[in-house]
Formats: structure tokens, C-alpha cells, sequence
């Protein structure tokens, strides 16, 4: 299972559900996080753009930069 610290952990699902080199948007508390599965690392940040909003899990990922899929800023 992959758990999220936000002030305390959060149960968001199997680790089999995000295959190596994507990431998938998760509700946690009323909040979109996006986690990434980075070869077996998990990683997760705001599903948020900060540019325009563009939902991060749907972005491509370069290791453990993701590239937003509306404009292509990135985040490590």
C-alpha cells in the first residue's frame, strides 16, 4: 500500500495500481494528490499546476520530474 503523510498518513491504494513511470491522482481529505511511481520510489505532490492548474498526474515523467501536460512546467 503506498501512504501519504499529510499532517498524518493516508491509505491511497495498492502500489500496483500506478505503473513504473506514471502517476495517477489520488482525493485525499477533499485535496488531489498525484503520486508518481519513480522505478518502485513513490513520490507524491499537489495534482496541481501552479502555472494554469493542470492536473499533474496525467503529465509525463522524466525520472522524478514530472512535466505538466497543459504547459509543460516541470516539478522535481
Amino acid at each position: 500500500d503506498i501512504i501519504m503523510p499529510m499532517p498524518s498518513a493516508s491509505d491511497v491504494g495498492s502500489a500496483a495500481d500506478i505503473p513504473n513511470g506514471a502517476g495517477k491522482a489520488f482525493d485525499v481529505d477533499g485535496r488531489q494528490i498525484a503520486v508518481f511511481n519513480c522505478d518502485g520510489s513513490f513520490f507524491a505532490i499537489d495534482n496541481e499546476c501552479k502555472h494554469q492548474g493542470g492536473p499533474l498526474a496525467e503529465g509525463e515523467l522524466a525520472g522524478t520530474v514530472v512535466a505538466c501536460p497543459w504547459h509543460q512546467w516541470t516539478f522535481d
